[in-house]
C-alpha cells in the first residue's frame, strides 16, 4: 500500500515535488485534450479587457509557466506565490520577471497598483473560510475597473478532498461551484463580466470554472 502523504496541504512547499511539478507542467502540451485555440481564447479575452502595457499581478504563480504569455503581449508582470520553493523555481525558469514570496491572503502591495489579476488554479489550495480574504485582497490592489481573472476546479457542491497530484504526491484540494464563487466575488467588491465552465484541460475528472470581473469603483 502507498504511503500516504503526510502534510497534503503543503505538498508544494517541497523542493522536490516543485522540481517534478515544473517538469509535469512543462511539457504539458503532450497531453491537452482542449483545443489550443479554445485555451488561448481564454487569455486573449483577459488580455482585450485591459489597457494596452497594463501591469498583470499573477497571484499563485507557481513555477512561472503562465507569465511568458502575458509577456509577449506587453504587459508587465509581476509573480507571487506562498511557496518559497515555487519562487525560487519561477526566478530559475523566468530570470526576467520579478517573482515574490507573498501570502495571497495579505498582499504586500499599495491599494490602485495592478490593471489586472490572474488567479489560475489558486484557491483550489484556499480553504473556503480564507477566499474572502483572498478577494478582498485582490480587490484591494486592483485600480477602479481593474480586471480579474480567475480559474479554478468546480463541483456540484463544495467540498475539500486529497487527491493524487499530477507530478506525484498527494495535495488537499477545494471544490467550489461557479455559484457561490460568483456570490463571493461580488460581495468583495467585483462585478462579474462572465464566468463559464468546461472540461479540464488534460482530461482529469472535473471541470474548471473561469470568471472575468471587474473591480467596482
Amino acid at each position: 500500500m502507498k504511503d500516504k502523504e503526510k502534510n497534503p496541504e503543503g505538498h508544494y512547499f517541497s523542493k522536490g515535488n516543485v522540481d517534478k511539478y515544473a517538469k509535469y507542467w512543462g511539457d504539458v502540451g503532450k497531453r491537452l485534450v482542449v483545443p489550443r485555440e479554445q485555451i488561448d481564447a481564454r487569455y486573449t479575452t483577459f488580455y482585450g479587457l485591459l489597457p494596452k502595457g497594463s501591469c498583470i499581478l499573477e497571484a499563485g504563480c507557481g513555477t512561472g509557466r503562465l507569465v511568458k504569455r502575458f509577456k509577449a503581449h506587453g504587459f508587465k508582470v509581476v509573480g507571487i506565490d506562498y511557496s518559497e520553493e515555487m519562487v525560487r523555481k519561477a526566478r530559475e525558469l523566468v530570470p526576467d520577471v520579478e517573482f515574490l514570496k507573498m501570502d495571497v491572503t495579505k498582499l504586500e502591495f499599495k491599494d490602485n497598483t495592478f490593471e489586472g489579476v490572474m488567479s489560475f488554479g489558486v484557491i483550489v489550495h484556499i480553504d473556503s473560510n480564507k477566499i474572502d480574504k483572498v478577494f478582498s485582497e485582490t480587490r484591494r490592489v486592483l485600480k477602479p475597473n481593474g480586471i480579474l481573472f480567475l480559474a479554478t476546479r468546480s463541483a456540484a457542491e463544495q467540498k475539500r478532498t486529497v487527491e493524487e497530484a499530477g507530478e506525484g504526491g498527494e495535495m488537499a484540494v477545494y471544490y467550489y461551484t461557479l455559484k457561490t464563487i460568483k456570490e463571493r466575488l461580488e460581495k468583495c467588491g467585483f462585478e462579474i463580466i462572465k464566468g463559464y465552465e468546461m472540461a479540464d484541460d488534460v482530461g482529469r475528472p472535473f471541470n474548471y470554472m473561469y470568471i472575468y470581473a471587474r473591480a467596482v469603483k
